[in-house]
């Protein structure tokens, strides 16, 4: 049977080159001090170690795509009402998450549109009742959107009954 730990190649490769793990973090995960993992990396292994900037560059990149999560999160959990989607995507283009994350532009676009067409749906229904208030000589109240529709369906039954 084969051992998952740092002695095993494939499995240190797969925690330090594919999932980008530091050291450390391999360290803390497999209950060891992060020398153990340095020496059985270079020195038994011949693995070839990050440079700083690359390593940087590694953490910098976990950084934001945390930053990209916690942001959709926020856009997909918290009420339209809440939200500037404006500052979403703009703090999410700032730190470059697209680049990496073309997925998560495709997601936040849609979701604008649905609110953006939602928005402009329940602003022609405010004008639609207001304009038929107008044309009874009734005065014009703000309703809510349910209120509206209700008033307009009222106003219709009774102009096809009086035809």
């Amino acid at each position: 049977m084969k051992t998952l730990d740092y002695r095993d190649k494939s499995w240190l490769k797969q925690k330090y080159f594919d999932e980008e793990m530091s050291l450390i973090a391999i360290a803390r995960y497999s209950g060891v001090c992060p020398e153990t993992i340095r020496r059985w990396a270079v020195d038994v292994h011949r693995l070839r170690l990050r440079t700083r900037t690359r390593a940087r560059e590694v953490r910098l990149r976990g950084h934001r795509k945390a930053r990209a999560e916690e942001l959709l999160r926020s856009v997909f959990q918290e009420p339209a009402d809440d939200l500037d989607f404006d500052q979403v995507q703009q703090e999410l283009e700032d730190e470059r998450i697209f680049k990496d994350s073309p997925e998560l532009l495709r997601q936040l676009r849609e979701r604008r549109a649905k609110e953006s067409q939602s928005i402009m749906d329940s602003e022609r229904r405010r004008d639609q009742a207001r304009r038929l208030e107008q044309r009874e000589g009734s005065e014009v109240i703000d309703y809510t959107v349910d209120d509206e529709m209700a008033a307009i369906q009222t106003k219709l039954e009774r102009s096809s009954k009086s035809k």
